[in-house]
């Protein structure tokens, strides 16, 4: 049997420094646990408030692991083009590799999980693992690490958030 782990994408987020959901977040939150296959072996979640609060809403609560590698709070402001850290504090997003070096690990990570695992995330993962269309906010994904295919399983978002990619 082939191993599936669930890609598990936050709805929309607010702006700003590690930003939460907004309103709109929860309620796709609310369709995505009624359609969200269960039980799972092991949960991984990302960092960042949206992450936690995705968590959460979908009743995954405690998850096994937390990590930056599964996602950060920080968030990118693609109007100017800069990243917010947590703090408040902006920097130039060019001078942001945190993206570009976890690529190892969290593909490592992601194939080394049990059959039936998820992880809490955001858009970029699904990149990362070779997705090619554009990711969608507040959407379960399907990821075979064998075979490497990647399948939208049920999307609680008709948008696919800010555009390209982000943090």
């Amino acid at each position: 049997m082939s191993r599936l782990i669930f890609i598990i994408t936050h709805p929309p987020k607010e702006d700003g420094p590690n930003p939460g959901l907004t309103a709109a977040g929860y309620i796709c939150a609310e369709k995505m646990a009624q359609a969200m296959p269960k039980p799972f072996h092991t949960v991984c979640c990302g960092m960042g408030k949206r992450h936690i609060q995705t968590a959460r809403a979908l009743g995954l609560w405690l998850p096994d692991y937390f990590s930056s590698v599964f996602g950060v709070p920080e968030s990118r402001d693609r109007t100017r083009n800069v990243l917010i850290l947590t703090d408040g504090t902006e920097i130039p997003y060019e001078r942001y590799t945190f993206v570009t070096d976890r690529k190892k690990l969290l593909v490592e990570a992601i194939n080394g999980l049990p059959h039936q695992s998820a992880v809490v995330t955001s858009r970029p993962t699904l990149k990362t693992l070779g997705y090619e269309h554009d990711a969608k906010d507040g959407t379960i994904y399907s990821y075979n690490p064998d075979t490497r295919a990647i399948k939208e399983v049920f999307s609680g978002a008709n948008d696919i958030g800010a555009g390209a990619q982000e943090v």
